[in-house]
């Protein structure tokens, strides 16, 4: 358990705004269930080291040796707007949230284990139409999105 009383795979409500910086500043637990679950503990360690990046990135809470990710679940939406097609930069998560909003986003419509194989091969049947197949990927673990 962390020193401010947060484990590994608790959920938290904080918005990361930049990488570094959360708001609020201090960590508010939340159910994983809950809608405003934006951000999961992922690692302990050494405030001074890095983060793992596994199962995805993470970077240190501010001032404790918990390293949160972004909670990225299938039917989120990522608020980006520059990508067409193929890869999307592994920073785009962070931004997941509910899907409503006036702005076009990616959704995310499946969460796959790569396996080794091409991102496009494994998103191949995550989609309704055939348009707009994008990904992500992270250590492993492939976001196929679909723009909405």
């Amino acid at each position: 358990m962390a020193e401010d009383g947060l484990s590994v795979a608790d959920c938290l409500s904080n918005t990361r705004t930049t990488p570094g910086t959360y708001e609020p500043g201090s960590p508010r637990e939340v159910d994983c269930d809950d809608s405003a679950a934006t951000l999961v503990g992922m690692a302990h360690a050494d405030p001074a080291g890095p983060c793992p990046d596994t199962p995805q990135p993470s970077e240190h809470r501010p001032g404790s040796n918990l390293c949160v990710g972004p909670r990225v679940v299938e039917g989120d939406c990522l608020n980006e707007t520059r990508y067409d097609r193929g890869h999307v930069p592994s920073s785009v998560p962070w931004t997941a949230g509910s899907c409503g909003g006036p702005s076009p986003r990616l959704k995310v419509a499946a969460i796959r284990a790569s396996n080794g194989s091409t991102k496009e091969s494994v998103c191949e049947g995550a989609y309704s139409s055939g348009s707009g197949r994008l990904w992500t990927d992270s250590n492993g673990s492939v976001y196929c999105l679909e723009r909405i």
